[in-house]
């Protein structure tokens, strides 16, 4: 074990040094439409295209079609207080609390090896991605570290909680419900019902009864969702064949494989590989997004008993994949990331299992 560990960490290091360099080169911020949003909310322009890109344009002297505000209203309101702040140091808060919140992860996530999972997020490059250009995903990788602290803790109806707060981003968390159904973890269901309909209401309460519409209408906007070659989902493999029906046979496929991974697997595992597929089946994601199935990489990489397993979940963390999404090969990394769903799945087959066994 410590010869791959030592060739871990010294590809670790070379990889911090790789993705920071790239990181350093970007001129694309996704703390615009945080900005703006933070500064709009409370008041009725909210989701008003125009008054966004009048924002956008007024602190950063440019706009991004595509940057709308994609939150609902009780987000934006928490936010607030970064819209009282000149730009830049909103920024750099922004950015310092991104990191913080990956910093937070690697203390609560109760994944044994932890050497492990230090090596993996210090050389993921959508880590180096969504803090690098100000993404929020990294609040949602806390919030799931969070819930699997708080399962193993026993305290059930808090880890619902915190996966209440991944609803922000819902099309990256739709199967999680499907999971806690399936395992029949009532309160853990409960407890993210409950976060939810909290937000639900609360934002009623902050931006009255006609938001619901007006925030649909932004989400459904075929422009919140450009260039889908960049996008580690079947999307993109479906864009690069130019069949576009493909993207629903596949997603169709991966729920119902799904579900005997997750009737397998015990809650702490079953939610990752639930993370991995509702990637691949996303309508809408980006390479930040991807670092929401590093749990599940780590547990192939790490734990599984197959040896071809183990080594698909190692290549699946290398960074070079996900640099590749950035130039448009985001079909690429789907076929990447949908092999090591495959790789769960054929742990579910005795026969597939017993077959590498003997090829030892």
């Amino acid at each position: 074990m410590k010869s791959p560990l030592a060739a871990i960490f010294l590809a670790a290091l070379f990889s911090v040094a790789l993705n920071a360099w790239i990181i350093a080169q970007a001129h694309y911020t996704d703390f615009v439409p945080f900005y703006a949003g933070a500064r709009l909310a409370g008041t009725d322009r909210l989701y008003d295209r125009e008054a966004i890109i009048e924002e956008q344009t007024a602190q950063f002297g440019i706009y991004y079609p595509e940057a709308m505000n994609l939150r609902p209203p009780i987000y934006y309101t928490v936010i607030s207080p970064l819209g009282k702040l000149s730009r830049r140091t909103a920024e750099r808060v922004w950015t310092a609390v991104m990191a913080a919140a990956v910093v937070g992860f690697l203390c609560v996530y109760p994944f044994e090896k932890r050497l492990w999972l230090i090596l993996a997020t210090a050389a993921s490059f959508p880590i180096w991605v969504a803090v690098g250009t100000g993404q929020d995903v990294p609040l949602y990788l806390l919030a799931f570290g969070l819930a699997l602290w708080a399962r193993s803790q026993g305290h059930n109806l808090a880890a619902g909680l915190c996966l209440s707060i991944m609803a922000n981003k819902p099309h990256l968390i739709l199967f999680v419900p499907l999971v806690l159904l399936l395992k029949r973890e009532w309160s853990i269901l409960a407890g993210m019902l409950l976060g939810g309909a909290f937000a639900l209401i609360a934002s009623f309460g902050v931006a009255g009864l006609d938001w619901p519409a007006a925030y649909l209408g932004m989400v459904l906007d075929p422009n919140a969702s450009p260039r889908p070659f960049l996008m580690p989902n079947y999307l993109a493999i479906a864009d690069a064949i130019g069949l576009p029906a493909l993207e629903y046979v596949l997603g169709f496929a991966t729920l119902i494989m799904l579900i005997p991974v997750v009737r397998k697997l015990p809650l702490e595992r079953a939610l990752p590989v639930a993370l991995l597929a509702n990637l691949l089946c996303s309508h809408h994601a980006y390479v930040a997004d991807c670092i929401l199935v590093i749990p599940a990489l780590l547990y192939l990489a790490s734990e599984v008993e197959t040896e071809l397993a183990r080594t698909v979940g190692l290549i699946a963390l290398l960074p070079i994949f996900y640099i590749a999404c950035l130039n448009g090969l985001g079909a690429l990394v789907a076929v990447l990331l949908a092999i090591t769903f495959m790789a769960f799945y054929f742990q579910t087959k005795p026969h597939w299992i017993a077959a590498e066994l003997h090829s030892r």
